[in-house]
């Protein structure tokens, strides 16, 4: 048979026209009517009717060819054609996600067990700049505006320039632990010296600070006008955003280990005690508790009117918001740590039993099972239907959201901990082996790898 266009086995955008002629389509160049460029993950196909060839139901095929032409792609499976599955003997295009194109990042950051922190040429692989920051870094860094904020084992916050390095800021904060955020220009962050603080972003000043009896643990959260933290004090605390007054505290059995989560006036927290709490975010009076079997670390995730929520009692909840109800519960085989991911009609949970679950989001039955390695640390990345997941076995893994079917793997040499970062066509991904990777989006072929002298467990930032 003749094969016309050009094509790769593992990367494939193809026009099916009205002839049913075949395409090479570069991401790039994609162009609407509108002549806005976008980029398309999957195939575009112009044609109402799927590409046909005999498919089982797992999707595997001999060869896929426009019925009636010569045209033909020696694929073996549906699913690498992207957004595809098989469906009664058709490849048929389960989802098209067309976004409009932004530009691509030029700088990659991140924190590595060697005390440094280093700017990198996102194109190239190349070293920008570094700085000695003095102690070990867990937190992911922040990028805002011409600044990158990270935070350090050594009682510093600092503010680099993007672009050359140097320091914006500094300021004493005692050990962090947990990233920063930013809202309104004002920069929040509890820090492990049982202080927290709000500065101004872009100059460091102090805006307010507040003292608490006890050592501070995770990422601050925002919800209206309020800034909520937890504490090994066994208290959440509320503080107005703008004053730093405090408004409120709540105290839990045990210590608060998790970020709180908030939506439509109420806010939610899990503690050491097993328990979730819903409070009113005004007044901080307890609405209602459930108790689960373990410890909670993962911050609840808040959808309409449910609660998800992972436990180190291996199970995996859905509450109702309004009234703390178990909805429905899903067993894994190992404690939870990581935060679900909600997408569509799915929610995605990554267990410490190795494995990656995608659960009906309604009802908690089981769509399918991902199986890795090792532990699974931190929570998978989504992008057009694809998921982007890390495992301590040295693997990163994309999958098809739909289907659960591996696209790609890159192995390193270590153990991953972080969630990878997802540029414009660029995942970057730190592992233990002391390297951060710069992958090819669609097949997981490497661009460059970067050496640091020890361990990163964070993930990258891009500006």
């Amino acid at each position: 048979m003749n094969k016309k266009g050009a094509y790769t086995i593992s990367i494939i955008f193809l026009l099916f026209l009205s002839a049913c002629t075949t395409i090479e389509v570069t991401q790039e160049s994609c162009t609407d009517t509108d002549d806005k460029n976008y980029k398309t993950q999957g195939i575009v196909q112009t044609t109402e009717e799927t590409i046909k060839d005999s498919c089982d139901s797992d999707g595997n095929l001999n060869e896929i060819y426009c019925e009636g032409t010569e045209s033909q792609i020696e694929i073996k499976n549906c699913t690498e054609l992207g957004a595809y599955t098989c469906v009664e003997g058709y490849c048929k295009e389960t989802k098209v996600i067309r976004e409009e194109t932004t530009e691509a990042e030029t700088k990659v950051f991140v924190a590595s067990l060697d005390d440094n922190f280093y700017g990198i040429n996102a194109s190239s692989g190349e070293q920008l700049w570094s700085y000695n920051i003095g102690d070990t870094q867990y937190s992911t860094p922040l990028v805002n505006n011409n600044l990158v904020y990270t935070g350090s084992a050594k009682d510093y916050l600092y503010a680099f320039h993007t672009e050359t390095g140097k320091v914006a800021w500094k300021h004493r904060t005692g050990d962090l632990y947990y990233s920063p955020i930013i809202s309104e220009g004002i920069l929040y962050t509890s820090s492990r010296d049982e202080l927290v603080f709000a500065f101004n972003a872009e100059t460091g000043d102090i805006i307010w600070d507040f003292k608490t009896p006890d050592e501070n643990n995770p990422t601050p959260t925002i919800g209206g006008d309020k800034l909520f933290v937890g504490s090994d004090d066994n208290q959440l605390y509320a503080f107005n955003v703008k004053s730093g007054e405090l408004l409120w505290r709540f105290t839990a059995l045990e210590d608060i280990r998790s970020s709180a989560a908030y939506a439509n006036n109420i806010v939610y927290v899990g503690s050491n005690d097993d328990k979730l709490y819903a409070l009113n975010a005004v007044t901080g009076a307890k609405i209602w508790e459930f108790k689960t079997g373990g410890n909670i670390y993962s911050t609840p995730l808040i959808n309409e009117n449910k609660i998800y929520l992972a436990s180190l009692d291996s199970t995996f909840y859905t509450l109702n918001a309004e009234t703390g109800e178990l909805l429905w519960e899903f067993d894994t085989e190992s404690s939870i740590y990581a935060e679900p991911v909600l997408e569509g009609e799915t929610v995605y949970i990554a267990s410490n039993d190795h494995n990656l679950y995608a659960i009906n989001a309604e009802t908690g039955k089981k769509k399918w099972t991902f199986v890795t390695g090792n532990t699974i640390s931190n929570k998978p990345i989504i992008e057009n239907n694809i998921l982007y997941l890390t495992s301590n076995d040295a693997n990163i893994y994309t999958i098809n959201a739909e289907t659960g079917k591996q696209i790609w793997k890159y192995t390193t040499k270590a153990g991953i901990i972080a969630s990878p970062t997802l540029g414009k066509d660029t995942v970057y991904v730190g592992s233990k082996d002391d390297y951060l990777y710069a992958l090819n989006k669609l097949d997981g072929t490497i661009k460059w790898k970067f050496k640091t002298a020890s361990d990163i467990y964070t993930s990258a930032a891009i500006a």
